[in-house]
């Protein structure tokens, strides 16, 4: 995601700078299991080989799915730090990466599915209140509603749409990799997220990066994408992906 003075979408210190060091350490420390998530995209994707994954972050998902079936890949990420590692990981592929903002990316194409896990957008079930709840790095419902057209524009007929399921945001700290540890803190605000990460070693804080979140309750989020132009599918198997397809009936 981009820069909050020619956007509408909340910048993040850095633009991940700071995580991007440790990233690979967390993520790989148990936070995900990314074989998993391909394997779930592989049974979700079917046929489908034309793929933009909003987010692609150091390319681990993408190492992955590669393995599995010959994808045809775009990825972006707003991170200069983050695309860096994925050029350096996928560098024998034909993955396209572009580092950019997704709003600000001018795409001239269409895809079989776009993915977004744990990136631009991410869907996560609250215990408390028996419902799902969507999480953007969108800093208001226009700009959320903008994006998710953009998103029913880019995509074929019958595209679908793949966002992840995670855990509830909640304040923990685990030992990861080489000695260091991640800890998280989160601020709710009415319609809004505040998440800090901060990676130490021996009590000393090593780095510490902070991102805001929109969170839209599944009611709300479920009327703007019908809004845009998506119905939603359910889903899948593993209950790691929730999938929208893209309606033949003109969009709101």
């Amino acid at each position: 995601m981009g820069k909050q003075e020619s956007s509408d979408l909340v910048s993040v210190d850095n633009k991940y700078t700071e995580l991007a060091k440790y990233y690979d350490n967390f993520m790989t420390s148990g936070y995900y299991d990314y074989k998993d998530y391909a394997t779930s995209l592989q049974e979700i994707l079917g046929e489908r080989r034309k793929i933009l994954d909003m987010g692609v972050g150091t390319g681990l998902l993408t190492e992955q799915m590669l393995l599995l079936e010959n994808y045809h890949i775009t990825g972006i990420d707003f991170s200069p730090a983050m695309v860096a590692q994925a050029e350096v990981r996928l560098k024998d592929t034909s993955v396209r990466l572009v580092c950019t903002d997704i709003e600000d990316y001018e795409i001239r194409e269409t895809f079989e599915a776009v993915i977004s896990t744990g990136g631009v957008l991410s869907i996560s079930y609250r215990e408390k209140e028996k419902q799902y709840r969507l999480y953007s790095y969108c800093s208001n419902k226009d700009a959320q509603m903008r994006l998710l057209k953009k998103l029913y524009d880019i995509l074929d007929k019958d595209g679908i749409l793949c966002i992840s399921i995670q855990g509830e945001h909640t304040n923990y700290e685990m030992p990861i990799k080489d000695g260091i540890v991640y800890t998280q803190t989160t601020n709710f605000g009415e319609q809004s997220l505040q998440k800090t990460y901060k990676f130490s070693e021996n009590g000393k804080i090593l780095s510490q990066q902070q991102v805001q979140l929109l969170f839209f309750d599944e009611r709300e989020y479920l009327s703007l994408f019908a809004t845009a132009g998506f119905s939603l599918v359910g889903q899948e198997r593993t209950k790691k992906f929730c999938i929208f397809r893209k309606n033949e009936l003109k969009k709101g």
